[in-house]
């Protein structure tokens, strides 16, 4: 029987207000799935490392496995699986952990297949597995855990996907507590309905993120990564939003929000030095308050999944 071993990596969706549309890739955090190929048509979840026994174990609720049957039936295979999924990614930490359980498998079961898709085909199969975990069909994380880089999804059926240009001396910063925040409920906190103002005002912010990344202009950027569909909301689902931004401006940050629905949050930097001052300004808050929590410092992963 054939096996493979793929890693996915973290990622930081909704990049301000790319609500819903856009994301990036990191590095230093990834979920790894291994896939063997089974003697029978079945899909079996035969392990979960490192989840602290929290996410379910069948196959018709894991997002891995959910996205693998997915994929399976596209291709009308009988080619049935044993996955083994370790979890380093926390999940509802908003770094996309259901996204990378469910791109990791598509990929790894793709390439066992003789890689009939291509990356991105392979995207709407990992978001029905993302499905399970946020109740929502939304890429910005499995496009950029896919793909690698910073990705901007015009829709998903029909799949249009894009890349995004970035300068390159990029540096993300990401700070996870310790915090208990579901994608489901950070979506349920949002009002159903937006006055016209504040759509023109998100209209602008994300033109301005856009045009800010293509020519490298940090005031666009900056603006860009303000958001006022979900910001205003979810805030207060994370302890120290106030302060953590105003430290990473205080810093040199260009900008500053937050990853995914929370509670990650994160800084966007020029550079590693301006990224390593941010990093120490929230360590030593963070101390200061007694409270656990971890942070990335990282370029922009261009990679995406791979095959370790």
């Amino acid at each position: 029987m054939r096996s493979i071993t793929v890693k996915a990596p973290a990622t930081v969706a909704n990049l301000g207000s790319g609500f819903d549309l856009m994301g990036l890739a990191i590095h230093q955090t990834a979920d790894v799935v291994t896939v063997k190929e089974r003697s029978d048509n079945l899909v079996i979840l035969q392990e979960i490392i490192g989840d602290g026994g929290l996410l379910p174990r069948e196959t018709a609720e894991n997002t891995c496995t959910v996205a693998i049957v997915s994929l399976l039936k596209h291709l009308d295979s009988n080619k049935g699986f044993d996955v083994i999924l370790k979890k380093h990614i926390a999940f509802n930490s908003g770094l996309g952990s259901s996204a990378s359980s469910a791109v990791a498998g598509v990929f790894a079961v793709n390439a066992l297949l003789g890689n009939p898709l291509s990356k991105k085909e392979l995207i709407p199969f990992a978001v029905d597995g993302e499905y399970v975990a946020s109740k929502g069909f939304h890429g910005d994380n499995v496009a950029p855990c896919m793909l690698g880089g910073i990705t901007y999804i015009q829709s998903l059926n029909p799949l249009c996907i894009e890349q995004l240009a970035y300068p390159e001396n990029t540096f993300i910063v990401v700070l996870y507590q310790y915090v208990k925040v579901s994608t489901a409920e950070a979506r349920a906190i949002l009002p159903k309905q937006y006055d016209k103002a504040v759509v023109i005002q998100q209209t602008a912010r994300t033109a301005a993120l856009l045009t800010g990344l293509n020519t490298s202009n940090d005031k666009l950027i900056q603006f860009g990564l303000g958001d006022e569909i979900a910001t205003p909301y979810r805030k207060q689902l994370i302890p120290h939003f106030d302060t953590l931004e105003t430290e990473a401006m205080k810093n040199g940050a260009v900008g500053f929000n937050i990853s995914g629905s929370g509670p990650s949050v994160f800084a966007w930097c020029n550079g590693e030095e301006n990224a390593n001052q941010v990093k120490q300004a929230w360590q030593t808050f963070m101390q200061a308050e007694g409270q656990p929590f971890e942070i990335y410092c990282s370029p922009i992963n261009y990679e995406g999944v791979f095959i370790c």
